[in-house]
């Protein structure tokens, strides 16, 4: 089941990190091993455009147990080259696929942030995101 899409730029959540961490600490609360939250660049024509041709980047975060987490970035090999250094605590399970522990948190919210914003090319990026379960 998808919750309900949330958007950076809102009263609610005005800036991409406020929707990090609104789905991340969902994501751990469901305490699901099956649930994950999907963040994805909002293009600049909007979502709807994004849905239809899917070329801005995105990020999943899966909840494995409640210490893990798993990253998977959905950015383009071009943008591989301005992504921040991946922390070498979190440990690579697979092309494009880090563990990351719950603990973390924090430091994951600040690495989707400059890694969404640095493969976009657009440091005042926008971002939606929801969870499923």
């Amino acid at each position: 089941m998808h919750t309900r899409r949330i958007a950076s730029g809102t009263q609610e959540h005005p800036t991409p990190k406020d929707v990090f961490k609104a789905l991340l600490d969902r994501l751990i609360e469901m305490n699901d091993d099956s649930a994950w939250a999907h963040f994805e660049v909002i293009a600049a024509r909007g979502w709807f455009i994004n849905r239809l041709f899917g070329k801005e980047p995105w990020v999943e975060v899966a909840f494995v147990d409640e210490r893990t987490l798993q990253l998977n970035l959905g950015v383009a090999k071009k943008g591989w080259v301005t992504m921040p250094n991946v922390p070498e605590k979190w440990r690579p399970a697979a092309k494009r696929l880090w563990t990351v522990p719950v603990a973390d948190v924090g430091e994951l919210i600040e690495w989707i942030d400059k890694c969404l914003a640095n493969a976009s090319g657009n440091q005042g990026y926008q971002v939606s995101g929801w969870t499923v379960e």
